[in-house]
């Protein structure tokens, strides 16, 4: 060693502070797990807003029952009745409204979709949605088959 350099010198043990039991005990709480992904049954399942959070859009599933697709912030572009059958949305008529966006679609508005969900807890999260048959609504592929939609919130009408 060189004199102008400090020697090594060990630090003391620090003590580990000791546990006193408790006269109630601490609950942990239970952390929610994902779900398993399956079919959808109801209209219960749906309704309320979910967003694709890639295209930008939201699609509201209403209880009387009737969709909205929008953007975030916007005006309603397309409104349509829709059915549940047997883990399937059934997309049917477009409802009078600003119908101009899809407008390829007016002719034959029908379409099904296979769609599953999944919960963490009771909260509903995602619901993936796929393409069984054709769809002649170019712009509603692209939003919907194979892609997920996100959950954003329950609406009540």
């Amino acid at each position: 060693m060189t004199a102008n350099q400090p020697t090594p010198t060990s630090l003391p043990p620090t003590p580990m502070p000791t546990l006193m039991p408790t006269a109630t005990p601490i609950a942990q709480m239970a952390t929610p797990t994902m779900s398993t992904e399956f079919a959808i049954s109801s209209l219960d399942d749906i309704v309320g807003t979910w967003i694709n959070r890639v295209k930008g859009l939201n699609i509201e599933f209403k209880n009387n029952p009737r969709s909205e697709v929008f953007y975030s912030r916007g005006a309603t572009l397309i409104s349509e009745r829709y059915s549940i059958e047997s883990g399937q949305v059934i997309i049917g008529e477009y409802l009078p409204g600003p119908q101009e966006a899809w407008g390829k679609c007016l002719t034959n508005p029908e379409a099904t979709y296979r769609v599953f969900i999944t919960y963490i807890g009771d909260q509903p999260v995602s619901l993936p949605f796929e393409l069984v048959g054709e769809d002649n609504c170019p712009e509603r592929i692209k939003f919907l088959d194979g892609d997920t939609l996100r959950w954003v919130e329950l609406c009540i009408i």
